[in-house]
């Protein structure tokens, strides 16, 4: 890897930890968190604006190959590996809605007093969509690629793992360690395949259907309630 580019990556990743710092800070790390939906939906939805401005920068004007050989490879893919993401993509989403029924039963007494809007809810979705694209091309993609050129598969795909990990240190330790086997898989598949691609419909799959299967409760519990 050239000096350059691991200075960049030094630094896009200190900006990323930087963000997720801030904004968990002031409850605008997660739509959902310990205490119900997030009551600062504006740092919510402005601390990812700001990580797609501050990753689609070192994707697009600092980084090769472009963006669609990194999200698409050099090669197409197998049946075998079209079947594999499929079947990975389709138990991912299964585990996040279990998850997600958990938390419900953590927070239920701790909801709060109005559904989420629309409006807002539509704006957070499609910037949550862009926000994970880009951080799996930047963390699947640019980084596991040239790290893998740099130090081995073996190596790099074991320090993105941790750098993925430490990112999500601000959510807790349970997290944290989640982040192992899911980063382990999403790393492998993207080796694999030689692309981002499969990263990426995986980690949107999982959140959207975490995220919406609990405001989709959340709002019944409301509506019940009242």
């Amino acid at each position: 890897m050239p000096s350059h580019h691991f200075l960049l990556y030094i630094l896009g990743y200190m900006g990323l930890f930087a963000i997720t710092g801030l904004s968990h800070k002031h409850n605008g790390n997660r739509l959902v968190d310990e205490h119900g939906i997030t009551s600062d939906k504006p740092m919510l939805l402005g601390s990812h604006l700001v990580a797609i401005a501050w990753i689609g920068i070192f994707c697009i004007c600092f980084f090769q190959p472009g963006l669609p050989e990194i999200a698409w490879g050099k090669k197409t893919p197998t049946g075998l590996q079209v079947s594999v993401i499929i079947l990975l993509t389709a138990i991912g989403r299964i585990l996040a809605i279990v998850e997600a029924e958990k938390k419900f039963s953590a927070i239920a007494g701790r909801m709060p007093g109005e559904p989420v809007a629309t409006g807002f809810m539509s704006n957070y979705i499609v910037a949550r969509v862009l926000f994970l694209c880009l951080y799996e091309l930047w963390f699947r993609g640019y980084l596991l690629i040239n790290s893998i050129i740099a130090f081995g598969i073996t190596f790099a795909i074991i320090l993105n793992i941790a750098l993925y990990s430490l990112l999500h240190k601000v959510n807790g330790r349970r997290e944290m360690l989640a982040c192992i086997p899911i980063g382990a898989i999403l790393c492998g598949v993207c080796a694999w395949t030689g692309a981002a691609w499969p990263a990426i419909l995986i980690h949107v799959v999982m959140t959207l259907s975490h995220e919406i299967h609990l405001v989709k409760k959340i709002h019944k519990s409301l509506i019940s309630f009242i």
